[in-house]
């Protein structure tokens, strides 16, 4: 209750869009991203389960998500993934956020929906409030980073480590270029050899993803394809790998591929989100690709109801997702 006014939770409809927009833009005033590309993305690309809380006709709270092309091994899941989630400054406190998503949950594993898993990736803030909800957290995801020129490096970080941990200033320009059917194939081929969460990218769901308009970029060689980002820390450039598509897959190639992309782009630091299943994640640590040494897992939150999808989802080397699966990159 705000006063005498009552806050309404329910479902969002396709006229909230400005109202959505205009919340995004009041939560999140210095974030770097476009409020409006990225609510077009979950809300109308992608759609999904979502929720809002309204007060007195002003939206005071989302709860978005959007469903995501899970597979375990060859077997489709019906999964969302979690997209934008806040409460206004003037709301909080008063629960909007144990609400929505209550409402949101009730929605989801309905017979109507029938959901099968949910994941996110979370602030430490917000891990306590989805655990109180039936979310499980997992030691999966982690953040590598590897520097191919450390003089570099030191250079350009002015000799003060702590330039190195500065928020990130990502190319809002995206550059498509679309990856082959074949090499989409050999990807799946590879994934599939045992039974593993993934995303699964055919010619659809690739189109799809490069619809968020988010700076993604699309690097493509001999040995196959990379899609990435890339920003500054101040003056240090960094690329962030989404998700690596090879022609054939080997070691050796990944550090090709790798190589060329840095001759090309001539990054200070190179970096990939990655879950312990992850096929290339041990090739990554290969190549010298380094754990944070502050904190080597990311909030991996996972949400599910069956004692079936407990067993396979709680396991955190049967995940094998990385940048690209995650609703920021």
């Amino acid at each position: 209750m705000e006063g005498n006014k009552k806050i309404l939770i329910r479902k969002v409809s396709h006229d909230d869009f400005d109202g959505l927009v205009k919340l995004y833009e009041e939560v999140w005033p210095d974030t770097d991203y476009n409020k409006s590309e990225k609510a077009n993305f979950v809300l109308n690309e992608s759609k999904g389960v979502s929720y809002l809380a309204e007060l007195d006709g002003k939206i005071v709270g989302s709860r978005t998500s959007f469903f995501q092309h899970l597979y375990w091994g060859n077997r489709p899941l019906r999964c969302v993934h979690l997209g934008d989630s806040c409460v206004h400054s003037s709301c909080r406190g008063k629960g909007l956020f144990l609400k929505m998503n209550g409402s949101f949950l009730k929605d989801f594993f309905s017979a109507a929906v029938e959901g099968e898993i949910i994941y996110n990736i979370s602030v430490y803030a917000s891990r306590k409030a989805y655990e109180k909800l039936g979310w499980h957290y997992i030691e999966s995801l982690m953040a590598l980073r590897k520097f191919p020129n450390l003089i570099q490096v030191v250079w350009h970080a002015k000799l003060n480590p702590r330039n190195l941990s500065q928020p990130i200033v990502w190319d809002r320009e995206s550059k498509i270029k679309q990856i082959g059917i074949d090499l989409l194939g050999k990807r799946e081929e590879f994934f599939s050899k045992t039974p593993l969460l993934h995303v699964r990218y055919d010619a659809e769901t690739f189109s799809w993803r490069m619809k968020s308009k988010n700076g993604i970029k699309v690097f493509i060689d001999d040995f196959g394809a990379i899609v990435y980002k890339i920003g500054k820390r101040k003056e240090i450039v960094e690329v962030l790998i989404g998700e690596v598509f090879l022609k054939s897959y080997s070691k050796n190639n990944l550090r090709q591929i790798i190589k060329k992309l840095s001759s090309s782009l001539h990054p200070d630091i190179i970096s990939v989100w990655v879950s312990e299943g992850h096929p290339l994640r041990p090739w990554y640590e290969d190549l010298h690709f380094l754990h944070n040494p502050k904190q080597k897992y990311l909030h991996h939150g996972v949400r599910v109801v069956s004692e079936e999808m407990k067993e396979i989802a709680y396991n955190p080397y049967n995940w094998a997702i990385s940048s690209l699966d995650i609703d920021t990159f």
